[in-house]
């Protein structure tokens, strides 16, 4: 049987990287030619690191939320190695498109929850307030939020453009990959013992997890981009909600990994991004 093939994204720079892995990678996107991009990709957002942005390394994601903010993990906000946040790039599929649409914009300021410490796992939620107003178009446009603690789904989509196999370099074409939510006695039990950063456990009211059967999962360089289920309701305003940002996992396949639960920072974030 073929060894799983990864999708990709990152959680901590340190203790299990997680990274978006598939048994069958997605087909890259291209924006003439692919209309899905206008429903879950439109809203995505790649974060680069570094003094310059011709050389900056584009390490995390995150979701549009309006022309002034981007939201992400708290662990995005700085990279180890790389430093702060610096630059945001939205508009795009492939990080080295040359497409009219893509708009490359520096970072003003990094909003970490204000609970978040970077010891633990907890309040895994930030924002990136942009140094100019992105312009918001058919191929940047904000995403829905999802306001509700119960989400009734039972899959999932993860978008990135993270490592495609564990240690290699991150992907230049966004993917994605198919989740199934993973009910919160079987998460705490699969972090029982993951230490220090997680001694309280998983927090139902803020965090969850998702995976596969199939072992499709997150891996480096997907932190912080969005977890979004199909919008139910009829209004057509949004084709998807976001419900979680990538946070953490074990490795890269295997274990479901933990996202931070949108619905319990509704208000933090509305009180920033829309006051």
């Amino acid at each position: 049987m073929p060894r799983p093939r990864y999708l990709g994204l990152l959680p901590r720079w340190e203790l299990n990287p997680r990274l978006l892995h598939s048994g069958q990678a997605s087909r890259p996107l291209d924006h003439e030619t692919t209309y899905l991009f206008s429903a879950y990709r439109r809203g995505i957002a790649a974060i680069g690191y570094g003094s310059s942005f011709k050389d900056a390394g584009w390490y995390c994601g995150g979701t549009i939320l309006s022309d002034e903010y981007i939201l992400t993990a708290a662990h995005c906000l700085s990279h180890r190695q790389w430093g702060d946040a610096k630059w945001v790039k939205l508009g795009v599929t492939r990080l080295n498109s040359t497409h009219r649409k893509r708009q490359h914009i520096e970072v003003a300021e990094l909003i970490p929850h204000p609970k978040y410490k970077s010891a633990s796992h907890y309040y895994d939620i930030g924002l990136l307030k942009l140094k100019k107003l992105a312009e918001l178009n058919s191929f940047s446009r904000p995403a829905c939020l999802y306001s509700k603690e119960e989400i009734t789904a039972e899959k999932a989509i993860a978008t990135g453009w993270g490592q495609t196999e564990f240690s290699r370099t991150p992907n230049n074409d966004l993917l994605k990959v198919t989740l199934e939510l993973t009910d919160h006695n079987t998460c705490t039990h699969i972090y029982r013992r993951t230490g220090r950063k997680l001694r309280k456990g998983i927090l139902s009211k803020s965090q969850f997890c998702a995976g596969s059967q199939l072992g499709n999962d997150t891996c480096q360089g997907d932190s912080g981009g969005p977890l979004q289920i199909y919008h139910i309701h009829d209004d057509i305003k949004c084709m998807y909600d976001i419900i979680g940002v990538i946070s953490f996992g074990k490795g890269c396949f295997g274990s479901p990994g933990v996202y931070t639960r949108i619905s319990y920072y509704l208000k933090w974030i509305e009180d920033i991004v829309w006051p």
